[in-house]
């Protein structure tokens, strides 16, 4: 067999049709070339494209042979992108990457980009189930390769038509994620990829095997997007467990991951706990702790920690403990405000145990004990667990003032020595009282009655007089500066110049994401089509636009972003529509860990 390379006008014409290969099987769930081929041709198109030397007669067949014969298909049929190395040996297959934009121009600009690198680049497609003629047409996958980028066109190879622009046949919202390739034609030295015990998540759907290696038994496939908890690490594969069950995946096709739990010191509740074989329920019992027993836990698989207690080494569940990073603190009366967020009351100082409430913003608390990152507290009557690393400690004396008047009406109330239903009476204040209120912290207002200070519960009150409202903020004094913004109002007029009078030239739509380039007043300069247009940036207060990932709608994107972000993850903190939409960075309508890495990258550059 003699190395060939083959000329454009033969492998720009190749489809995944063709009768010469048509009906060859990919995978072994049924599926032929014709049907599923799709990505073995844009493969096979970029290996040719690549000028690599090719073996005598190479076209998408002898690809889709050659892969079937050597482990290049998951059970599920997925094409094994690494494998095609092994054939095309200067070709080889770099990583996935997920688009973070739907917006086209922005696409248009990453696969330009990838091509100036120098990368070889397939598209994947998905399209939604949809009506035609009376008929459902189930959602699909579909794989382009990328021929070139002129005058912001992308031009490809599709397999499956006669199309050559993406664009003009796909829509944006189509286009989720790449897989990039290099061409190898002067081998070098390269610092393996080190992998580290950590949580992971899969990037795609996965083997899971029996044993490190593409030899070891396949004993099931992890969707894609699932969390792994690796314990072991071998080279690029690592050991986990899935289903109950060890075993070995592939890292190349994961990324890292926000974990829920992380080593170190954790406290058992007031019950005993069992040591166990293996993170699973479900495991062999080899030991057990006492109530209140404090553990170093030094490996994490999911909500299961690894510890050694006595002669005893195995794995504990972590949602029936505490966090035990910081010394006990009790008998304490610290207060804390939730600030800009809003937090869940858990049963149980971890985000494992139920949500009794939710605290909503710039509400105070006042904290009894503190256990690690966690502070009890008591709040609507209900004793519970609030995580303080999203709230702010509130200092003595910058205490929150008012000057409201409120009347007891035709109840009779207690004046109470703090803020809660159990704290000690100090007087009886009888109906119709006026009691002017000098602070609030939730549903508790401080007044002095008859010489005593103390608190009322302000939800039997009436308000008969409120301190005089701060002026609307003026649309200027509100966060939003150059760069990406999306838009919160539920539409947002595009007008040719600044001013209401200004000729209108289009609508943006809640959730659209636009290119500041200035601003001037109460007006932005946006990147709007093939020009530029403005829009208001808000009226008496109320923005209209907010810096993509500025979670925290305080005008930067900054540490503050990402770590509230990570509270929501994490269960102690929850997002208003209008941060959804802020930190909702890949356009999908969730805040998931995609955007937070997203999030972490764009943190990361404007530091």
């Amino acid at each position: 067999m003699t190395d060939a390379v083959l000329e454009r006008s033969a492998y720009s014409r190749w489809k995944q049709y063709a009768s010469a290969w048509e009906a060859l099987p990919v995978g072994k769930l049924g599926d032929t070339m014709r049907t599923s081929g799709c990505a073995v041709t844009s493969a096979a198109i970029l290996c040719a494209a690549s000028g690599c030397d090719l073996p005598e007669g190479f076209d998408p067949g002898m690809l889709c042979r050659f892969l079937t014969a050597n482990g290049g298909f998951s059970i599920n049929g997925n094409l094994q992108w690494y494998v095609i190395s092994k054939l095309v040996p200067d070709f080889r297959f770099e990583r996935t990457e997920t688009f973070e934009t739907k917006v086209q121009r922005d696409q248009i600009a990453k696969l330009a980009a990838y091509l100036e690198q120098g990368y070889y680049v397939s598209v994947m497609l998905r399209t939604p189930a949809r009506e035609e003629n009376g008929v459902t047409i189930p959602a699909s996958t579909h794989f382009v390769a990328i021929d070139r980028v002129e005058n912001g066109i992308v031009y490809m190879f599709d397999p499956a038509s006669s199309h050559d622009s993406l664009y003009a046949a796909y829509r944006s919202a189509y286009v989720e994620s790449v897989r990039l390739f290099r061409k190898g034609e002067s081998p070098k030295e390269e610092t393996p990829v080190e992998y580290a015990d950590g949580t992971y998540e899969t990037t795609d759907r996965l083997n899971f095997r029996a044993v490190a290696g593409l030899e070891g038994e396949v004993l099931d496939v992890i969707p894609d997007g699932t969390r792994l908890d690796i314990i072991e690490t071998a080279g690029e594969w690592g050991k986990c467990f899935w289903n109950d069950r060890e075993g070995w995946v592939c890292l190349q096709y994961c990324k890292p991951a926000i974990a829920m739990y992380t080593k170190g010191l954790y406290c058992t509740d007031g019950n005993s706990l069992t040591i166990r074989s293996a993170p699973s329920a479900a495991s062999q019992a080899v030991g057990y702790l006492q109530p209140r027993t404090v553990v170093d836990v030094t490996k994490i698989s999911g909500s299961w920690g690894y510890c050694t207690y006595g002669e005893k080494s195995g794995w504990i569940a972590l949602r029936y403990c505490s966090s035990n990073s910081g010394s006990a603190d009790t008998g304490i009366s610290v207060r804390y405000s939730t600030g800009e967020n809003r937090m869940r009351l858990r049963a149980a100082a971890n985000t494992q145990s139920e949500t009794l409430t939710i605290l909503e913003t710039d509400t105070l608390f006042t904290v009894t004990e503190i256990v690690g990152d966690w502070g009890r507290t008591c709040y609507d009557n209900l004793d519970g667990w609030i995580h303080l690393g999203y709230c702010i400690r509130q200092e003595e004396e910058t205490p929150v003032v008012t000057g409201d008047v409120y009347t007891t009406g035709e109840n009779s109330l207690r004046l109470r020595a703090a803020a809660t239903t159990d704290s000690e009476t100090l007087a009886f204040i009888g109906a119709d009282t006026l009691l002017t209120i000098t602070e609030i912290a939730g549903d508790w207002g401080k007044t002095v009655y008859h010489e005593k200070e103390g608190w009322v519960h302000l939800g039997y009150c009436t308000l008969v007089k409120a301190t005089e409202p701060e002026e609307p903020k003026d649309a200027s004094l509100w966060p939003a500066g150059v760069g990406q913004c999306v838009v919160v109002a539920t539409g947002l007029n595009i007008r040719q110049t600044a001013g209401t009078d200004g000729k209108w030239i289009g609508r943006a739509a809640q959730g659209d994401v636009l290119q500041v380039v200035q601003t001037e007043e109460h007006w932005a300069e946006v990147i709007w089509q093939d020009g530029t247009g403005w829009v208001c940036l808000g009226e008496m207060g109320t923005p209209y636009l907010y810096l993509c990932g500025d979670v925290t709608l305080d005008g930067a994107v900054d540490a503050g972003d990402i770590k509230l972000m990570e509270a929501y993850f994490n269960g102690v903190a929850l997002l208003e529509p209008v941060q959804i939409l802020a930190g909702d960075l890949n356009g999908d309508g969730a805040v998931d860990l995609a955007d937070h890495t997203l999030l972490t990258e764009k943190g990361a550059q404007a530091q």
